[in-house]
């Protein structure tokens, strides 16, 4: 599952796919999401695209980190702030590859959660 921005900011989640292939006049990347009149192809800003990471915060909020496509860096992935040694660390989740999330090991979701954007 995916989640990015169109280009005046509304937010959609559903699957990425490149439509370039039916349409190269089209910008490429779109979410595709399914809705009860069907599926609409939305297009993307690619520098707020962000993937699930299968983690939840510590209010069992779903974690999404930046994935970049076609060499375009993303920024979409969410901040976050992990407790450590009583101290705060706030730090972004990004995509590095497959799997692969940047940061460290997090044990706990009681110890992590989402802040928004970096202030």
């Amino acid at each position: 599952m995916f989640r990015a921005k169109d280009k005046t900011g509304e937010e959609f989640f559903g699957w990425l796919v490149d439509v370039s292939a039916f349409d190269a006049h089209k910008p490429a990347w779109r979410i595709v999401s399914q809705l009860t009149n069907g599926i609409v192809y939305h297009p993307i800003d690619p520098t707020t695209l962000a993937m699930q990471t299968g983690i939840l915060d510590k209010h069992k909020v779903e974690i999404y980190g930046s994935y970049s496509v076609d060499g375009i860096k993303s920024e979409g992935g969410d901040w976050v702030r992990i407790m450590c040694d009583e101290s705060p660390i706030e730090f972004q989740i990004n995509w590095l590859k497959e799997n692969q999330w940047c940061g460290w090991e997090i044990g706990s979701q009681d110890e992590i959660e989402i802040i928004g954007e970096k202030k």
